[in-house]
């Protein structure tokens, strides 16, 4: 196998990692920031519904 096609195969499977790694992050963040606004609405509803005004 020459360098460069061994280059390209690393390239595209490094970002493939890359991508699924993001979007592992995303949903993690987004169910944390979810979880985050459930407490809060019932820790302090009066607070939780200002920041529904606010979104």
């Amino acid at each position: 196998m020459e360098p460069l096609t061994a280059g390209i195969i690393v390239t595209l499977i490094a970002t493939k990692a890359f991508e699924k790694t993001g979007e592992k992050l995303s949903e993690e963040v987004w169910t944390r920031v979810s979880q985050f606004l459930s407490a809060l609405k019932r820790k302090d509803p009066q607070t939780a519904s200002v920041q529904s005004i606010i979104d």
